[in-house]
C-alpha cells in the first residue's frame, strides 16, 4: 500500500515539474528585444538607408549617413518587447530599414506602447516593456 502511494506521489511531482518547465519555457519565448528581432539581421556593410514616416501627416525622412544610422540603430536596439495578440492604439510611425538583399521594418503606435515588426516571414505584434525613451528619438526627427 505504502509503495503505491509513493509511486503516485512521485509521478504526480514529476508531472508537476514537467508542466511548470513547459510553462516557464513558453512564457520565456514571449519576451525578446528589438536587437534580437531586427538589429541582429542588419549588417552595416549591407545597409543602404533607413526611412521614417509619420502617418498622421504623411510626412517622412530618409537617412543615408552610415554613422547616424549606426547610432540610431544602436539606441533602438535596447528596446525590450513582449509578444502580444493585439494592440490597443493606432500606428503612428513607420521605420523601414533597406538592405542590399532585403528590407526590414517596424511600426510604432502613437502612444509608443506597441510595435509591429515586419520581416520576410510575416509580422508580429509586441508590447514595449522598456525603451520608450529610445522611441522618442523617432518622434523628434525632422519630418518633411
Amino acid at each position: 500500500m505504502w509503495c503505491k502511494i509513493k509511486k503516485v506521489v512521485t509521478l504526480s511531482l514529476f508531472f508537476i515539474v514537467v508542466i511548470i518547465g513547459i510553462l516557464y519555457i513558453s512564457n520565456k519565448a514571449t519576451y525578446t528585444s528589438l536587437k534580437k528581432e531586427v538589429m541582429d539581421e542588419i549588417s552595416l556593410t549591407n545597409l543602404v538607408k533607413v526611412s521614417f514616416r509619420r502617418y498622421s501627416d504623411d510626412k517622412g525622412t530618409i537617412i543615408k549617413d552610415e554613422r547616424r544610422i549606426e547610432q540610431m540603430l544602436a539606441e533602438l536596439s535596447d528596446i525590450e518587447l513582449k509578444k502580444v495578440r493585439n494592440i490597443s492604439a493606432d500606428r503612428e510611425y513607420e521605420v523601414r530599414i533597406y538592405l542590399k538583399d532585403k528590407n526590414l521594418g517596424f511600426e510604432v503606435t502613437e502612444d509608443l506602447n506597441y510595435m509591429v515588426i515586419f520581416k520576410e516571414s510575416g509580422h508580429q505584434l509586441y508590447k514595449v516593456l522598456d525603451g520608450k525613451n529610445h522611441l522618442k528619438m523617432i518622434e523628434a526627427l525632422d519630418y518633411r
